[in-house]
């Protein structure tokens, strides 16, 4: 278990985090998440004993660490660009933190053959890392920093590199392969979509404050405020004075209602006309035009559906339950 008590930390007298409380249990895959230069990459830090805090402390399973250096803590750490040695090969790579530490050379062979089998890396113990994909090089990082048996392993934005199609394939092998070791694991990251199809839960960042917590879908449905409702997901930001008839039993003047949401008919509760029209595939993406407002309208594509036409006149309608009353920013 981890825990940040209290944490601030300033660079040339500019704040990048502010009074930091936050706990992940054990064994969580824990994502921080938000737009750069929020303060998540720095948390890390202070974390793995590269940043010192100017406040506060962090606890790993009861035991303050605030002070200690980096390889008394016993976290690892794969960074963006991996930092794996290029003059040694695969096998040296994997085993380099069992070699400092002075691990019999039985339980090397042993232990880097494991990992390399885990990540289906079977045979490529005597490669070059230059002879690698970006997807292997990865896979050898991960290996590396799980080697040396670390109580928590941190993540900071390692699939940043990787064209789209193998960060989808990572994302499910990362997570994969945390659960199947059960370590307590540290994503950042500022793809929301990677934040959402990989966490446990998340810690949402917005200018050095922790603004929300939660599981992802949670997060999604129950956004805390209106950066959470724009940064995590599309939305709809909507007030009181222009929708009323969708704030009934709300207290809150501002209100996210997002595209899914939106139902689109003959009749409903607000009038509408068609302004964009966008195929993505599985849905259909409306802008709408209301009261000289946008509003964006998802609607899931069936196999020989007529699209709604620009300019057509439409009529919304709000699932129930689906208006999510929004705080003031703060």
């Amino acid at each position: 278990m981890i825990r940040f008590d209290h944490i601030a930390k300033s660079f040339e007298n500019k704040p990048v985090l502010k009074d930091i409380d936050l706990t992940i249990d054990q064994g969580e895959l824990f994502t921080f998440l938000g737009p750069s230069g929020c303060g998540k990459t720095t948390l890390l830090r202070i974390l793995a004993g590269l940043e010192s805090p100017d406040k506060g402390r962090v606890w790993v399973d009861e035991q303050d660490i605030t002070w200690l250096p980096p390889e008394k803590r016993g976290i690892s750490m794969v960074f963006q660009h991996y930092a794996l040695f290029p003059n040694m090969n695969v096998e040296k790579n994997v085993a380099y933190g069992l070699k400092v530490r002075r691990t019999s050379r039985d339980v090397i062979v042993e232990r880097t053959k494991t990992l390399l089998s885990l990540v289906g890396m079977t045979g490529f113990e005597k490669r070059d890392i230059s002879q690698l994909s970006g997807g292997e090089q990865q896979r050898i990082a991960l290996v590396r920093a799980l080697a040396v048996s670390p109580k928590v392993l941190l993540l900071d934005e390692p699939l940043s590199n990787l064209d789209a199609n193998m960060r989808d394939r990572m994302r499910r092998e990362i997570r994969d392969l945390q659960k199947e070791v059960g370590i307590t694991t540290i994503f950042v990251t500022h793809d929301q979509q990677e934040a959402m199809t990989m966490s446990d839960r998340i810690a949402v960042f917005h200018q050095g404050h922790l603004v929300q917590v939660g599981h992802p879908m949670t997060i999604y449905n129950e956004p805390i405020n209106e950066f959470v409702a724009r940064f995590i997901g599309e939305s709809n930001l909507v007030s009181r004075q222009v929708f009323p008839e969708w704030f009934s039993g709300l207290e809150e003047e501002k209100a996210c209602i997002r595209p899914n949401a939106l139902r689109m008919g003959e009749r409903g509760q607000v009038q509408a006309w068609v302004k964009t029209v966008e195929f993505t595939g599985s849905t259909v993406m409306y802008d709408c035009v209301s009261r000289e407002e946008t509003l964006k309208v998802s609607v899931e594509h069936i196999q020989g559906m007529q699209p709604r036409e620009t300019g057509e006149e439409v009529w919304l309608s709000v699932k129930d339950g689906a208006v999510h009353g929004l705080k003031v920013n703060t």
